[in-house]
Protein backbone atom coordinates (compact mmCIF):
# COMPACT_ATOMS: atom_id res chain seq x y z
CA UNK A 1 0.00 0.00 0.00
CA UNK A 2 1.22 3.09 -1.21
CA UNK A 3 2.04 6.31 1.58
CA UNK A 4 -1.17 8.72 1.95
CA UNK A 5 -0.65 12.28 2.01
CA UNK A 6 -1.87 13.56 5.71
CA UNK A 7 -3.27 17.03 3.50
CA UNK A 8 -5.34 14.55 1.30
CA UNK A 9 -6.59 12.37 4.01
CA UNK A 10 -7.84 15.72 5.94
CA UNK A 11 -9.39 16.56 2.53
CA UNK A 12 -11.22 13.12 2.12
CA UNK A 13 -12.48 13.59 5.42
CA UNK A 14 -13.89 16.99 5.49
CA UNK A 15 -15.82 15.77 2.09
CA UNK A 16 -16.93 13.36 4.31
CA UNK A 17 -18.09 15.55 7.05
CA UNK A 18 -20.04 17.68 4.07
CA UNK A 19 -21.86 14.50 2.80
CA UNK A 20 -23.08 13.57 5.88
CA UNK A 21 -24.28 16.77 6.86
CA UNK A 22 -25.83 17.16 3.37
CA UNK A 23 -27.84 13.47 4.11
CA UNK A 24 -26.50 12.17 0.57
CA UNK A 25 -25.98 8.79 1.56
CA UNK A 26 -24.93 7.53 -1.99
CA UNK A 27 -22.10 10.23 -1.75
CA UNK A 28 -21.12 9.44 2.13
CA UNK A 29 -20.93 5.31 1.50
CA UNK A 30 -18.28 6.23 -1.40
CA UNK A 31 -16.01 7.51 1.04
CA UNK A 32 -16.01 4.01 2.81
CA UNK A 33 -13.86 0.77 2.13
CA UNK A 34 -15.92 -2.28 0.59
CA UNK A 35 -14.65 -3.96 3.82
CA UNK A 36 -15.21 -1.18 6.23
CA UNK A 37 -16.16 -1.00 10.06
CA UNK A 38 -17.90 1.78 11.94
CA UNK A 39 -17.97 1.81 15.89
CA UNK A 40 -20.24 3.50 17.97
CA UNK A 41 -22.63 3.12 21.14
CA UNK A 42 -20.94 0.02 21.79
CA UNK A 43 -21.87 -1.56 18.10
CA UNK A 44 -19.78 -2.47 15.40
CA UNK A 45 -20.78 -2.38 12.00
CA UNK A 46 -19.08 -4.21 9.30
CA UNK A 47 -19.00 -3.75 5.31
CA UNK A 48 -20.84 -1.20 3.27
CA UNK A 49 -24.04 -2.64 3.54
CA UNK A 50 -23.97 -2.12 7.54
CA UNK A 51 -22.35 1.34 6.87
CA UNK A 52 -25.53 2.20 4.74
CA UNK A 53 -27.48 1.35 7.54
CA UNK A 54 -25.59 3.63 9.79
CA UNK A 55 -26.62 6.47 7.26
CA UNK A 56 -29.74 5.59 7.25
CA UNK A 57 -30.08 5.50 10.85
CA UNK A 58 -28.94 9.00 11.02
CA UNK A 59 -30.69 10.74 8.65
CA UNK A 60 -33.51 8.72 10.12
CA UNK A 61 -33.09 10.17 13.59
CA UNK A 62 -31.61 13.76 12.78
CA UNK A 63 -33.49 16.18 9.80
CA UNK A 64 -30.35 17.85 9.85
CA UNK A 65 -26.31 17.51 11.19
CA UNK A 66 -23.73 19.80 11.11
CA UNK A 67 -20.12 19.56 12.51
CA UNK A 68 -17.91 21.59 13.53
CA UNK A 69 -14.00 21.16 14.21
CA UNK A 70 -12.67 21.52 17.15
CA UNK A 71 -8.86 19.62 17.05
CA UNK A 72 -7.79 17.82 13.82
CA UNK A 73 -4.95 15.68 13.32
CA UNK A 74 -3.30 13.31 10.81
CA UNK A 75 -0.88 10.83 11.64
CA UNK A 76 0.04 8.60 8.90
CA UNK A 77 -3.19 6.59 7.83
CA UNK A 78 -4.87 7.91 10.93
CA UNK A 79 -7.06 10.85 11.49
CA UNK A 80 -8.18 12.27 14.59
CA UNK A 81 -10.95 15.01 15.27
CA UNK A 82 -12.57 16.33 17.93
CA UNK A 83 -15.69 18.27 16.94
CA UNK A 84 -19.30 19.86 18.06
CA UNK A 85 -21.91 18.22 16.36
CA UNK A 86 -25.68 20.14 16.31
CA UNK A 87 -28.28 18.02 15.03
CA UNK A 88 -31.38 18.61 14.90
CA UNK A 89 -34.34 15.66 15.35
CA UNK A 90 -37.56 15.21 13.11
CA UNK A 91 -39.19 16.82 15.51
CA UNK A 92 -37.99 19.81 15.49
CA UNK A 93 -35.57 18.99 19.36
CA UNK A 94 -32.26 20.25 18.86
CA UNK A 95 -29.15 18.56 20.32
CA UNK A 96 -25.45 19.50 20.67
CA UNK A 97 -22.65 17.98 21.82
CA UNK A 98 -19.01 17.53 21.79
CA UNK A 99 -17.30 14.47 20.40
CA UNK A 100 -14.26 12.50 19.03
CA UNK A 101 -13.64 10.72 16.15
CA UNK A 102 -11.02 8.39 14.48
CA UNK A 103 -11.02 7.58 10.88
CA UNK A 104 -8.57 5.05 9.20
CA UNK A 105 -7.64 5.55 5.89
CA UNK A 106 -6.70 2.96 3.27
CA UNK A 107 -5.65 4.42 -0.07
CA UNK A 108 -8.24 7.23 0.49
CA UNK A 109 -10.75 5.05 1.60
CA UNK A 110 -12.30 5.23 5.23
CA UNK A 111 -11.32 1.47 6.79
CA UNK A 112 -12.33 1.94 9.89
CA UNK A 113 -14.67 5.12 11.92
CA UNK A 114 -15.32 4.63 15.92
CA UNK A 115 -16.84 7.81 16.99
CA UNK A 116 -16.71 8.68 21.16
CA UNK A 117 -19.41 11.00 22.74
CA UNK A 118 -19.29 12.11 25.85
CA UNK A 119 -22.34 10.40 27.44
CA UNK A 120 -23.48 13.25 29.71
CA UNK A 121 -22.78 16.08 27.46
CA UNK A 122 -24.99 14.11 24.76
CA UNK A 123 -27.83 12.95 27.14
CA UNK A 124 -28.21 16.35 28.91
CA UNK A 125 -28.25 18.19 25.68
CA UNK A 126 -30.66 15.96 23.70
CA UNK A 127 -33.66 15.43 26.21
CA UNK A 128 -35.42 13.60 27.67
CA UNK A 129 -36.07 11.09 24.90
CA UNK A 130 -32.59 10.49 24.31
CA UNK A 131 -31.82 9.82 28.12
CA UNK A 132 -34.80 7.29 27.82
CA UNK A 133 -33.30 5.72 24.94
CA UNK A 134 -30.02 5.36 26.11
CA UNK A 135 -30.85 4.45 29.79
CA UNK A 136 -33.36 1.39 28.27
CA UNK A 137 -29.81 0.61 26.38
CA UNK A 138 -27.66 0.70 29.54
CA UNK A 139 -30.08 -1.72 31.06
CA UNK A 140 -30.94 -3.98 27.83
CA UNK A 141 -26.67 -4.32 28.22
CA UNK A 142 -26.55 -5.51 31.55
CA UNK A 143 -29.28 -7.54 31.56
CA UNK A 144 -27.85 -9.54 28.52
CA UNK A 145 -27.13 -12.58 29.72
CA UNK A 146 -29.68 -13.08 32.80
CA UNK A 147 -32.53 -13.08 30.65
CA UNK A 148 -31.47 -15.42 28.08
Amino acid sequence: MAKQSGAKIRKVAMELDEALEKGDADKVLKFFDKGCEIEFLGNRLKGKEEAGKWVKWLSGNFSRIKFKPITIMVEGDKFFEEFEMKAKFHDGREVSSRLAEVLVFRDYKVKKLRLYFDMMDFMQSGGTVIRKMLIKKLVSKAMKGLKE
